[in-house]
């Protein structure tokens, strides 16, 4: 796999290396082209230049003619110095891809080197494994040991013969498990026929097998019997605790349930009924007292606007005889239907 993907790397960069030489040379004949194309040029408007000039030295006439000539000629002048500056810039510009190219095709020429010494590596590891390959099945076609490369120290077993000689143990062991199986059936058989012949009368047992068909012994078959008589037992008394507890679990849920909603039920019967009516007894003995108040405070104004007036009257110290008509503070006698109240001291 290795050598494949080496030298499907070496053909394409062959292939790489020739596709960047053909471009190449087609670059380089554009070049030589454009080259030979801007030197005839050159040549030929340096041709017409030297001839002009030849022709206006040859020629005669007038100041103004020649200074026009003059005139045309040194712009025909400049105009080529400016063609043949162009013409050195292409070519500079050329160079440099030249070179760069020429790096490039160097640098192919490198990994082309590198990728065939890849190659040549890969192709002697494919040999060693080949060679490898073929001692592994010398090796496991042969019986006979096999000696080492340096011909030193013992020699190491053939694979063949390791197989041949598993094989024959794997066949005489299974033998021998066979047997020691035929042998325990046998066994096992006698001693039912044995535990068989001590209970004749297993059959009649309800639910049970004789001893021949489950091979257990008679003392065991009643011990079984017995444990599993006190087993029922307390299967039984646990089912039946389990229920007993469910049912005091039901009762007892229902009867914290019906708590509850009483309390609750008393709670909003209090807060409806009782403290309802709390309030508006509370409110009516407010409502009394406010009142008193109301009727304690107009008595108090009469008073406070009869009190300048009363120091102006005489007092009737003997004219009156009734004290219970004399006002027990001012000392003067108020005339009204009824006596006035007297209230004893404290």
């Amino acid at each position: 796999m290795f050598v494949t993907d080496l030298e499907a790397k070496m053909v394409g960069t062959q292939e790489d290396l020739e596709e960047a030489a053909r471009q190449w040379e087609e670059q380089r004949s554009a070049l030589e082209a454009d080259r030979d194309e801007y030197k005839r040029l050159y040549e030929k408007f340096l041709a017409a230049h030297e001839r002009a000039m030849a022709e206006l030295e040859e020629s005669q006439g007038t100041a103004e003619d020649q200074a026009k000539r003059l005139q045309v000629l040194t712009v025909e002048k400049h105009r080529l110095t400016d063609k043949v500056e162009e013409l050195e810039d292409d070519k500079r510009r050329m160079a440099k891809q030249l070179s760069e190219l020429r790096d490039e095709v160097a640098k192919l020429k490198a990994e082309l080197r590198r990728l065939g010494s890849q190659l040549r590596e890969g192709e002697v590891a494919l040999l060693l494994a080949r060679s490898e390959l073929q001692q592994l099945r010398a090796e496991a076609r042969g019986t006979e040991d096999v000696v080492p490369p340096d011909g030193e120290g013992p020699g190491r077993p053939a694979l063949r013969r390791l197989l041949q000689e598993s094989s024959g143990r794997e066949a005489a062991l299974r033998d021998r498990l066979q047997a020691a199986e035929a042998t325990a059936e046998a066994r096992k058989r006698r001693l039912l026929e044995l535990e068989g012949s001590k209970e004749p009368d297993a059959e009649k047992e309800p639910g049970l097998e004789p001893a021949s068909k489950i091979g257990i012994l008679p003392a065991e078959r009643c011990v079984r019997r017995h444990l599993e008589r006190e087993r029922d037992e307390l299967l039984a008394f646990a089912r039946a605790l389990d229920t007993e507890l469910v049912r005091v679990k039901k009762e007892c849920f229902y009867t914290v349930q019906a708590i509850k909603k009483k309390a609750a039920q008393d709670l909003e019967d209090f807060r409806t009924g009782e403290l309802a009516k709390a309030h508006a007894d509370f409110k009516r003995q407010v409502e009394d007292v406010q009142r008193q108040r109301d009727m304690l405070l107009k008595e108090v104004e009469v008073a406070d606007s009869l009190g300048p007036h009363l120091p102006t009257l005489n007092p009737l110290a003997g004219a009156i005889q009734d004290p219970s008509k004399v006002c027990g503070i001012c000392r003067r006698a108020i005339v009204f239907e009824g006596a006035l109240k007297v209230f004893p001291p404290k």
